[in-house]
């Protein structure tokens, strides 16, 4: 019976022994974490506060390098806020207004029909009529009743270009001569198309993109006939568009013939107001 007691209580003193150094084991552990873990933010701490000191140092040599730059560019700032003055604010204004006034272009436009400028001929102005697209783009019938001519291209009836009151023909290419009011050295042309914010379908893809000018001195027969220059209306850009030619010459002509090579993809294409610009020569 008494080994049996001793055989139990020495058990009993083992499971307490094994049992204190597991919790002693769970404590160094624990200290052992905790000592690692303030070892590692100490090491943190550190290397951030080195980086910090690194990065202040190279801002503040960059800063330094460029101080006579910033310097610089404050003071011409200030320079050009002293030197501002509102009469120049308001004479620019009052050239932008003059100059929308003067047919958006201050350029004397030789091809209006109300100072003797004149259709002598155009392409696709019938044949275009006698189909049905130009009543499926209006949606209407009476569109075809409508029907503005090619002489509405040269004419100037109100500031702005009203959506529909243009003239259209079949095809991406046709052509419109034009008897000048004067024979002139042409100089540029500026076509001008309604834009994109106005169009109704929210498209203006009827619009001529790619344009050729031609300086003609004699119609109908065209042996005497000059290219003048190629362009291109970008219709995302400005609704008026002017291009200056850059091949010089001497001629003056007497008409102008504009031909459209291309549209931006639309089946019909649609022309709204054509300047042709120059210098007279002589006395008139």
């Amino acid at each position: 019976m008494e080994k049996i007691e001793n055989e139990v209580k020495t058990k009993e003193e083992t499971k307490i022994y094994f049992y204190l150094s597991e919790e002693k084991m769970k404590e160094m552990e624990a200290k052992i974490y905790q000592s690692v873990i303030f070892s590692m933010n100490q090491i943190m701490i550190r290397e951030l506060e080195n980086l910090k000191s690194k990065i202040d140092e190279e801002v503040g040599r960059k800063i330094e390098a460029n101080r006579p730059t910033v310097q610089t560019i404050l003071q011409t700032k200030e320079v050009v806020v002293r030197e501002i003055d509102y009469d120049v604010f308001n004479k620019l204004i009052d050239d932008a207004i003059i100059k929308y006034d003067a047919d958006k272009t201050n350029l004397v436009d030789f091809a209006l029909d109300s100072t003797g400028g004149h259709i002598l001929e155009a392409s696709g102005d019938l044949s275009f009529w006698e189909h049905s697209e130009w009543e499926e783009a209006w949606q209407h019938p009476i569109a075809y009743f409508l029907k503005p001519s090619p002489s509405v291209v040269i004419q100037r009836t109100t500031n702005t270009l009203i959506p529909g009151n243009g003239w259209c023909f079949k095809g991406n290419a046709g052509f419109v001569t034009i008897g000048l009011s004067y024979p002139i050295k042409i100089d540029s042309l500026t076509y001008e198309h309604i834009h994109i914010s106005n169009s109704p379908s929210n498209s203006i893809s009827s619009a001529p993109k790619q344009i050729e000018i031609l300086g003609m001195m004699t119609y109908p027969t065209t042996n005497k006939t000059k290219s003048l220059g190629n362009f291109t209306f970008i219709n995302i850009g400005k609704s008026i568009q002017t291009f200056q030619i850059k091949t010089a010459t001497e001629e003056t002509f007497p008409i102008a013939q504009i031909k459209i090579k291309s549209n931006y993809g639309a089946n019909y294409t649609c022309l709204y107001r054509l300047r042709v610009h120059g210098k007279m020569t002589g006395s008139h």
